[in-house]
């Protein structure tokens, strides 16, 4: 009885928990057919590496499997050759969905102006920093990303070239905005409408006020069919001894880390040694394990993690998916909302399958 009430626990609290973090600039490892630039502030504070944590097993995608969306402007490049008045140019704007989700922009930076000078990403409760890099690419360009967590893809972000007392705007975009724009006969129209219902029904569920992304399409989600469609994709916990007694928790964030706690009142937890492929992550002030995060080519990876104390040991394979199966189980008890978040998660996983397999 008390492992099936310490399950229902973790049934109700799998997507109750708010988004009170806020996203980190991102910028680390991607799967991305053209390098992304780097900066020191876009990479996510961990203890613990994405190689670490990801590069696990079978269902880490080759790279022959990996493909990138990019919509961009056509006449990006075209404008890049005529820039040659020696003034810094916007030059076209792209929606880059490969593990993540972004917004990318070419800028023509002449050589007099590179020195010294950073991009910044300004919206609505966004203001990320990039260094220009040390060379552009064949069309003399630079390219920047701004990754976006799923509260961010309504939201306009201003492109802003900087320099000591030199401030260069461009034109706003939203991932929104590229959504809206594509045609119902496009053939990337069913996979971008995906990633506009998953903004959506984030907002809905987390409480987003910063921007509205609406509803693509009127017709409900299956929650049965889409629960059995992720029968390979059930969380499995196993205890033994002390650690019986915890309540493995699911959070999810903006960015999607997926972090586990105890619910130990005497907050015992902390003495709990915790690895995920062998890397050990470090308890939070508030107990908490952060165990990776976890992107959209991501969704169905999932994570191993042992738990030992005084002896005992436990384990927990779980993965975004296996989260999203628990909330839709009719069993469950969470919310309409909740379902629909996790329903379109899985449908916008489902239509970037389809999308790399093209």
């Amino acid at each position: 009885m008390r492992a099936e009430l310490y399950r229902g626990l973790c049934l109700l609290l799998i997507l109750i928990m708010l988004f009170t973090i806020q996203p980190a600039a991102f910028g680390e490892e991607e799967v991305l057919l053209e390098e992304p630039v780097e900066s020191p502030e876009s990479v996510p504070e961990t203890d613990v590496t994405a190689e670490e944590l990801l590069l696990t097993p079978e269902e880490t995608p080759t790279e022959d499997e990996e493909h990138e969306l990019w919509i961009e402007n056509t006449e990006a490049y075209e404008a890049a050759e005529k820039a040659a008045d020696g003034n810094v140019r916007f030059s076209g704007c792209g929606l880059v969905l490969s593990d993540r989700i972004g917004l990318a922009f070419h800028v023509d930076v002449p050589e007099a102006l590179r020195d010294g000078a950073y991009m910044r990403f300004e919206g609505s409760g966004i203001d990320r920093r990039f260094e220009i890099p040390d060379a552009a690419d064949e069309h003399g360009l630079y390219r920047f990303i701004c990754w976006l967590s799923p509260l961010e893809l309504a939201r306009e972000i201003t492109p802003v070239f900087c320099r000591e007392e030199l401030s260069i705007p461009g034109e706003a975009a939203s991932v929104r905005g590229f959504i809206e724009a594509e045609g119902e006969d496009s053939d990337r129209y069913s996979l971008l409408t995906a990633l506009g219902n998953y903004g959506h029904f984030a907002e809905l569920c987390f409480g987003s006020a910063e921007a509205e992304m609406p509803r693509y399409g009127d017709e409900d989600y299956d929650y049965d069919a889409i629960c059995a469609a992720l029968s390979d994709q059930e969380m499995q916990w196993t205890s033994a001894g002390r650690i019986a007694q915890a309540v493995p928790l699911i959070r999810v964030e903006p960015d999607f880390r997926l972090m586990m706690s105890f619910g130990m009142p005497d907050s015992a937890a902390e003495a709990f040694e915790v690895t995920v492929y062998g890397a050990v992550i470090e308890p939070d002030e508030n107990a908490c394990y952060p165990l990776a995060a976890v992107y959209v080519n991501g969704f169905g990876t999932r994570l191993d993690v042992d738990i030992k104390d005084a002896g005992a040991h436990a384990s927990l394979k779980l993965s975004a998916l296996s989260v999203a199966r628990e909330a839709l189980d009719p069993k469950g008890s969470c919310t309409p909302e909740q379902k629909d978040f996790c329903a379109a998660l899985y449908t916008l996983y489902e239509a970037v399958k389809s999308w790399n397999a093209v």
